[in-house]
């Protein structure tokens, strides 16, 4: 979590820039209710997922679904708040799914557009593959489940080093196909 508190801070001006802050800003607020509050609530969890979903589309995008988005969010929220821990789990991994393909399109996008191989990019849809099978491995109730969720955050942890030393728009990082 140290790790993804600089990767705002070096993100600053990038494209993903608003996605980096609030998913660490979702994982900050989740700790402080869970430590200070003694709650147990995910959802803030949720809260932050949508919003962090949502920084993920163009401006304009959002400008004109707004009303959708916001009551999307109020319905999500009133789900989060009466679901058991499994249903919310199930909440937080469709969330992720919706971003993994949303990165994924804007992968495919890049590659075909500009015929580009944007590094970042990929390494954002390997970091959400890691937490949509994290996630399936605690809905499943998998017997590896915490060893798994410890290895990927670990791995995750390198994903977020990465993007402390690099910025998105380093054309060191982004391979130019022919």
């Amino acid at each position: 979590m140290f790790i993804w508190l600089l990767v705002p801070v070096r993100q600053i001006g990038e494209k993903h820039f608003y996605f980096f802050l609030v998913g660490i800003s979702g994982d900050i607020t989740t700790l402080v209710a869970r430590l200070y509050f003694h709650s147990s609530t995910n959802f803030f969890v949720v809260l932050f997922l949508i919003f962090a979903f949502i920084s993920l589309f163009e401006r304009k995008l959002i400008e004109k679904r707004k009303i959708i988005i916001l009551i999307s969010i109020v319905i999500l929220m009133l789900v989060e708040m009466t679901t058991s821990y499994k249903l919310n789990v199930i909440l937080i991994e469709v969330i992720n799914i919706f971003i993994l393909i949303a990165f994924l399109a804007d992968l495919i996008l890049q590659y075909t557009t500009k015929r580009m191989f944007p590094i970042p990019l990929a390494l954002l849809v390997l970091y959400e593959l890691t937490v949509v099978t994290k996630y399936i491995t605690l809905i499943t109730e998998y017997k590896n489940a915490y060893p798994y969720f410890i290895l990927a955050s670990i791995f995750e942890a390198f994903i977020g080093l990465f993007f402390c030393i690099f910025k998105e728009d380093d054309h060191r990082i982004n391979i130019q196909l022919k």
